[in-house]
Parts: C-alpha cells; structure tokens; sequence
C-alpha cells in the first residue's frame, strides 16, 4: 500500500510539474525497483479499523506486531487470537507464524460497543527455494533461466548490488562479469504485496572466456549382443552442460541419452547385434539463444561369414555419412573403401584353414567409427561353433583361462588353448580335457590375447572363442608420491565391463586399500608421503551383468620418491610465519643439510630434518642476501639423493 501510495504522489506531482513522459517513466521504473528490494508492506488496518500491523503477508517464520487505533481508553481490555479460537486469547500484541496457510488475527475488546471484535486476515507461505538454471557465454557473460513458477516475481542478484526482478519462465538479460572467477548468484523469490522473506536459492557459476564446441572423436562397439555396450571419446569444455543425443538405425531421430563431462563415456543397454547408433553432442549458447552441435558418427554393426574360397564381410552403418571404410584383418588394413555407400568386402586373399579376425572402421571427416572383431577359420563350412563365452584373469601372477563346454552334442577330443603375444600368430601352448588352463609361462612386459578351440573325435575343429585379454597392470609414470598406471581394455564378457578399480594388496595379498576408476583406463594415485610401505597394485574389473563378473590384473609393485620441498625465500622477523629456512615433506633417513654464505663460509648445519635455520650466524643476525644450501638424505629404501640451490634471506625490519 506504502509503495502505491509513494507512485500515486510522485505521479501527481510530476504532471503538476508539467515534467515530460521519460520524466514520469524512470521514476516509476526507480520504484519498481525499489519495491523488488523492498516489497514489506505499510501498516494493514483491521476490519473495523481498531488496529493495524505492519506485515499481514510473506513467509514462515513471520512475525507480526500490533498498533492498536481505537479510542476506547487505557482501562479497556484487548486480547487476541493469532492463529484459532481453540484457546483462550492472550494479551500479547506480538506472534510469529510458523507454518504456512490462511489465518485471521481476531481482536477482542472489552468495550460496550455491538461488535467486539475485529480482524485482519494472515497470509503466510512456505519459504521454497527457487529453482533456477545458469547459462555460460563467451567473454565472462551469463544468463539466468528462471525455471520456477512457485512465486509471482523473482530477484536475480548477480552481486551485491547488481539485480534484477523477473517474472517466472524468463531468461534474464546477460550480466557480464568482465573476468574469470567463481561468482556466487541469488535468487529470491517474491510474492506480490508480501514481505521479502521467502525462500532463497544460492549457486556458484565459474565463468569461461569461451564456449567450447563439442567433438566427437570416436565410436567403438565393445561387444555384439542386445545388451551391448559402445565406448565413445569426445571433446568438451567446462562450465557448460554438453548433452549426449542418440538415434537410432539413423542419424536424424535424436534423442537426448544423457550428460556428459571428461573424455570418454561408456554406453550400455544397447542392441549392437541388431542395430546401429549415431551419436552427437549438443551443448547451448543462451546469450544467443542457438544450440551448438557436434559432428555425428555411428556405430558399425559387422558380419562375416565363410564364402567359396573367400571371407565376406558386410556390415551396417549410415549409409553415406562416412567417408571411406577401413577393413582391417588380424589388427591390419586389409584395403580401404572410398565409398561412402559401401557396405561389403569379400577377402580372396586367404589360405584354408587359416582364422581371420575382421574388423571394419569408418572414416569421417571428423572422427572414427570402429566396429567389434569377428574371426572366422577360412574355408572351413563344416567348422564347429566357437565357445562363446572365454574369460580370463590374473592368480598369483599366472593367467587362469576358464570357458564351458560347447552347446553342441559332439564327440568331444580335446580343448587347444591358444596364446598370442604381442600381436605375434597364436599358438597352441596346451591341450586339455577341461575346462579351465593356467599359464604359468608369462611376462607382463608384452600383450597377451588366449583364445580356446575345441575338436571332435572326427578331427573337425571349431570356430575359435572370441579372443580374451587379460588385463595388464602397467605404471605410466612416477613422479614424486604421484605414480600413474593404465592397463588394457578387459575381454570378453558378453555384456562387457560396468567399471573398473585399483586395489592396493599387502604382502600376504589381502587387499587394504581400493581406488575407484570413473572413466577410461589409467588412474593417478597419490600416496602419502609418509607412506614407506610396499605398493602393491593390482586392476579388479567388474561385469555389466546382474550379478558382476570379478576379473583381476597382474601385481605391480612401485616405490615412490621422496618429496622435499623447501621455501625460496624466508623472513627470520619472529612473527611466526616463514621464519626458518627448513624442509617440509616425507620421511627421510640420514639427513643433513649445510648452508653456505656466498663466499663459500658454512654458515649452518643440521643433521635433523625438524631443525631450521633461523638466519643467525653465531648468535648474530645474518646479513640479507641470498645464501647456497645442500642436502644430503635417503629414502625408506636406503637410495641416496643430493639436492643443493639457493635461498633468499629477508630482513623486514
């Protein structure tokens, strides 16, 4: 009522003044503003006029106080109900409401007068905080989306003193912060004629200087089966939300199938067997209201079967889209298609008998699409089916092979467990009658790939198991207490790897301690730097199914460096900070540290690490200059390192 009463006034006055239109315009719009910082209402008078409050609308908690109007004298008595008349009333002229709702503040008078009481209906809210969504732009610039609809207006506060009221379902005009940084917005939520005292939303936006468009790098079909899975690499930026699009068996009915960060995303619950998927990015330019898209690339489902003295290979993808196509045979191109509608390749170049694995990689303009192996035995029609389902993982250091028998009633010989190494022909390295092989005589400095083939009594061989990898645990790099791993893609379950983790053994191989892997093979992991115990590191894969499959790496065990750090510079002034020159970091055995001036004098000696030097010489204070140090120390594992530099001594005062 206050702020009406203040426009009606300005706008009298102003046409009095004969002031013009622009006049009139800017100080409704100061008012409006004004009332959206400052929406409390002016005193309410009751029904009957006896009394007033100031608030009689806004949120919980919300506190009324009562001025009494009347003229019925200071002997007259004056109670009220806030809430219900369940209760006697009281005297008190304050009350917060608590919880929302409806309610009539009842006055009753003492006075002989016809009607004794007298109201003033209560109107309080939930304090909701409202929900709202921030938009990057270029050049440090955001938009707020408010997405809302509980209250009938909404304070955007970009800083604190930077706003702007909305109404819901907007996008607000850019706000630029003109430099990088993490900037805290507010949204409050306003309820017309009502107190501001509602519910508050607060959120950081960390601004970029560009959006970034996305890239999709590439596809490759893990498995073939209708739970299959894909794993996708890409390329986005930070402070945007980038959305992942499907279509399926083409490349215009996009859906959205999730958010996506990082590098890389494995997609699963997809029917590889049967159909193929295309893929892009979408992220949201809302400063110029336009969505920005990836490039699109499929996914490629393959078949080869056995010809008349020929390998033909087909397969399914988005006809057109690609560029050329790739067929790669045992992990080399075989040839290359530059036909963008090509779908078929029959392979003469072959010897019978021999196996081929067969894989087909499409070639986009941007990005690679590569489609599972499949291996065939060449010219060979009366083949057996190939067991389906080979697995392998890593015991005390030996690869242990397990498969089932095969569905087919046959007349069973022998089982023929096959190894390859580091991409070299496989080679039959057992024959067994069961179901399961370990290989003892293994390195873990090369890959190795096993795969099972089975004969019947009539010399007839089967088709051989797709290839199993046994995952190997390799370290990337060491470099301080920071040692990196990676390891190779675990194959194959038939439903493919839900994740993988990083497990640390004791000496007797119980584990102690375990690493989660988000995405992707390779892991960083910090140990602490008191941390002088073995690390011994193994790679624990997890299957997709419902009850996971559990498959386990090779042990790695490393040591890592001793870290030392200490300050360029030190200020001995006795004010507690940086006041002595000493060393900072792990455990270290046999120290000692020597400082020289820069004439060559020793200056210092300590053969305690604890112990610093506090910038006298003699019980003197040192001159200000920089001085020489060297260190001399050894690890847990008794390896020596020298480390010698300079240090700058500060006097401030």
């Amino acid at each position: 009522m206050q702020f009406y009463y203040r426009l009606i006034v300005l706008i009298k006055n102003t046409l009095a003044l004969k002031a013009n239109f622009k006049l009139l315009v800017f100080v409704i719009t100061i008012l409006a503003f004004f009332d959206g910082r400052n929406s409390a209402m002016a005193q309410e008078t009751s029904v009957m006029g006896r009394f007033s409050i100031e608030n009689s609308t806004g949120c919980a908690p919300l506190e009324v106080n009562i001025t009494e109007l009347d003229n019925f004298g200071a002997n007259t008595s004056r109670q009220y109900w806030y809430e219900n008349k369940d209760n006697p009333p009281v005297l008190s002229k304050t009350h917060t409401y608590t919880e929302p709702g409806e309610y009539y503040l009842v006055q009753l008078v003492g006075a002989n007068v016809p009607q004794k009481e007298d109201s003033i209906k209560i109107t309080i809210y939930a304090p909701s905080p409202p929900d709202f969504i921030i938009h990057n732009c270029d050049g440090h610039v955001v938009r707020v989306e408010v997405t809302d609809d509980t209250y009938d207006r909404y304070r955007v506060d970009f800083t604190a003193t930077d706003s702007r009221v909305v109404n819901p379902g907007t996008i607000n005009p850019e706000f630029n912060y003109g430099v990088a940084g993490d900037y805290p917005i507010v949204v409050t939520g306003l309820y017309n004629n009502a107190v501001d005292n509602c519910g508050v939303n607060t959120k950081t936006v960390s601004t970029i200087d560009n959006i970034v468009s996305p890239v999709l790098n590439s596809v490759e079909v893990n498995n073939e089966s209708s739970d299959g899975s894909a794993l996708l690499t890409f390329s986005v930026g930070e402070g945007l939300v980038y959305t992942l699009e499907v279509s399926t068996n083409d490349a215009v009915g996009f859906e959205d199938l999730m958010e996506i960060s990082g590098s890389r995303e494995n997609i699963t619950g997809l029917n590889t067997l049967a159909n193929y998927y295309c893929f892009r990015i979408r992220t949201f330019d809302a400063c110029n209201n336009v969505f920005i898209y990836s490039n699109i690339l499929c996914s490629t489902v393959i078949d080869v079967e056995v010809g008349n003295g020929q390998n033909d290979v087909t397969w399914n993808t988005e006809p057109g889209l690609p560029n050329s196509y790739k067929i790669l045979r045992n992990g080399e191109v075989q040839t290359e298609l530059n036909d963008p509608f090509a779908n078929s390749f029959a392979d003469n170049n072959i010897l019978c008998g021999n196996d081929y694995c067969y894989e087909v990689q499409a070639i986009y303009n941007i990005g690679t699409s590569l489609s599972i192996d499949t291996c065939i035995v060449a010219n060979k029609t009366g083949d057996l089916l190939a067991l389906a389902d080979a697995t392998s993982t890593v015991v005390n250091e030996n690869v242990v092979l397990n498969w089932t028998e095969p569905i087919e009633d046959i007349q069973l010989s022998q089982y023929l467990v096959q190894r390859s190494v580091a991409g070299r022909p496989f080679n039959t390295i057992a024959h067994t009658f069961d179901t399961n092989h370990t290989d003892d005589d293994v390195t873990f400095r090369q890959a190795l790939k096993y795969r099972i083939v089975y004969q019947d009594n009539c010399a007839n061989s089967s088709i051989p198991s797709p290839v199993t990898i046994p995952m190997v645990l390799q370290v990337r790099s060491v470099n301080g207490n920071v040692v990196e791993f990676e390891w190779n893609k675990y194959e194959n379950w038939v439903n493919g790897v839900r994740t993988y983790f990083l497990e640390r053994l004791d000496d007797s191989g119980a584990v102690i301690e375990e690493f989660s892997v988000l995405s992707g093979r390779s892991k960083s992991i910090t140990f602490s730097t008191d941390d002088d115990q073995p690390k011994n590191i193994r790679v624990r894969a997890e299957s997709l199914d419902s009850t996971p499959l559990i498959s386990y790496s090779n042990v790695r065990t490393v040591s890592v460096n001793p870290l030392i750090i200490l300050p360029r510079a030190f200020t001995p002034d006795g004010d507690g900070l940086n006041d002595e020159f000493k060393v900072i970091g792990t455990k270290v055995f046999n120290f000692n540290m020597q400082v020289f001036s820069r004439w060559g004098d020793l200056v210092f000696f300590s053969d305690d690490a604890t112990t610093g030097w506090n910038g006298n010489i003699s019980g003197n204070k040192a001159p200000q200059g920089t001085y020489v140090y060297r260190l001399n120390f050894e690890d847990a594992t008794g390896k020596t390192f020298n480390q010698s530099g300079a240090v700058v001594l500060l006097r401030t005062q």
